[in-house]
């Protein structure tokens, strides 16, 4: 007779009887992996059940329904994983475990979920470290001036020439920006402003937008009006609208592609005499650039990045002020904050009485000015009307809002991205309101 594993599943470790009952459901009817597999998962939940459950079980805690998880449960979850002594891996393991229970007893009606719990529970990001610099100024207007004195050489000099810029003043990859499409700029709900739309071919065609700058624009209208006779002379519908469309050597109309780039860029810094950079030093240009672009020099100057004009702010006119003001977070950020209700106030100073840690909310972007949450719903605390911050909180909501873009790039589904770019607006909304603040730009209801 052969020898037999046995494992024995042991539920009476979970301290809630009702979680109990939910976990058996989950582990015999809720996932098609094997006995061994469902083995490890028993034991994670059993360990985050309880802590849910201990959580829940304080005395006066304001939610005690172990049935219904809100936002601020998924956080203290995600942040208890995270302080747990193991690895990155084992972290993520034991997010995916609970991500998985709540699910299915959301599917099935067993738990009640408030709509973004599950964007609270992504996945513990890790990357390394991008050795890539940005392009020192002096390199930069080197590379620059080489790449325009080709233009005239070539119309796929030309091509390239825009792709290099549109890549130092977008957040795009070149891959992203060489499939641009002639339809790829419209409209926003602002007069005089413009988004870009790409399709990333290493995200399953997934399309991105952002807000792009005047400058941005300029180049693709150029590139339109240059490539039409190109774009006439084409026959091929499969690649007629692409943006970059040239005709190669062998007499082939093509859209420019990333390798074809990087090496006229390379090129072109070897006849620039400087370093051959890469497409990732061109990237980390452009976000050292939008830093430096967010790092206005005094109360009423902001400085463009070099290669876009170096615009000065007219401290003459609010309106305008506003205007560049809400185009640099936007173009800094890419994000369309839209018609976003900043409830809560951007004050000079904070009372004494509850700059405790006590009242200390949202990471550290603000407070709450009451002892108590007397909102019925867990919803943000930025919705509530009694929040309040200062321009000095500034950067805890430039960290929160760089953390969210790890999330949103891994976001598990469509829907958990739109929440995720959600928060990211609210975020975003309250960031703009201090630059106005600092601008001296606020009526008096702030």
């Amino acid at each position: 007779m052969s020898a037999k594993f046995v494992r024995s599943y042991d539920f009476s470790r979970i301290k809630s009887k009702s979680y109990r009952t939910l976990t058996k459901k989950y582990i015999w009817n809720g996932s098609n992996h094997n006995l061994i597999y469902l083995y490890d998962q028993l034991i994670i939940l059993t360990i985050i059940l309880n802590y849910l459950y201990k959580l829940k079980s304080k005395n006066k805690y304001p939610n005690p329904n172990l049935k219904k998880i809100n936002i601020h449960e998924a956080n203290i979850i995600k942040n208890h994983i995270k302080k747990m002594d193991s690895a990155f891996e084992t972290k993520n393991s034991y997010i995916n475990a609970t991500k998985r229970f709540f699910q299915f007893q959301k599917d099935n009606n067993y738990m009640e979920f408030e709509i973004l719990v599950f964007s609270y529970l992504n996945l513990i990001s890790y990357r390394k470290r991008n050795k890539a610099k940005a392009i020192p100024d002096d390199d930069l207007i080197k590379i620059n001036t080489v790449m325009k004195e080709k233009i005239e050489s070539s119309h796929f000099n030309l091509l390239c020439y825009a792709i290099f810029h549109i890549a130092l003043q977008t957040e795009f990859r070149i891959s992203q920006i060489c499939y641009l499409k002639t339809n790829c700029i419209q409209n926003t709900l602002k007069n005089n402003q413009f988004e870009i739309k790409t399709s990333s071919k290493t995200s399953n065609n997934q399309e991105y937008k952002a807000i792009i700058s005047d400058l941005t624009k300029k180049h693709i209208d150029h590139v339109i009006i240059k490539s039409k006779k190109i774009r006439d002379m084409c026959s091929d519908k499969k690649v007629n609208d692409y943006l970059f469309l040239y005709k190669s050597q062998q007499n082939r109309y093509k859209p420019v592609n990333s390798h074809t780039f990087r090496k006229h860029f390379i090129n072109c810094c070897q006849e620039s005499g400087v370093p051959k950079y890469t497409s990732n030093n061109i990237r980390d240009t452009h976000m050292t650039k939008a830093a430096e672009f967010n790092m206005r020099n005094n109360k009423n100057q902001a400085s463009m990045a070099i290669l876009s004009g170096h615009k000065r702010v007219d401290t003459t006119n609010n309106h305008y002020i506003e205007m560049q003001l809400i185009r640099m977070l936007e173009s800094t950020y890419g994000i369309i904050i839209g018609n976003v209700n900043c409830n809560g106030k951007i004050v000079d100073s904070i009372n004494k009485d509850i700059s405790n840690k006590k009242h200390i909310v949202e990471q550290g972007c603000g407070y709450c000015q009451k002892d108590k949450c007397y909102m019925t719903s867990t919803i943000s605390c930025l919705m509530c009307k009694d929040f309040r911050t200062t321009v000095d909180h500034e950067k805890h909501f430039e960290i929160i809002i760089n953390n969210l873009d790890d999330k949103i790039k891994n976001a598990p589904t469509e829907h958990d991205k739109e929440d995720l770019i959600n928060i990211k607006r609210l975020y975003s909304a309250y960031l703009l309101e201090i630059w106005k603040k600092k601008e001296g730009l606020f009526d008096d209801q702030y």
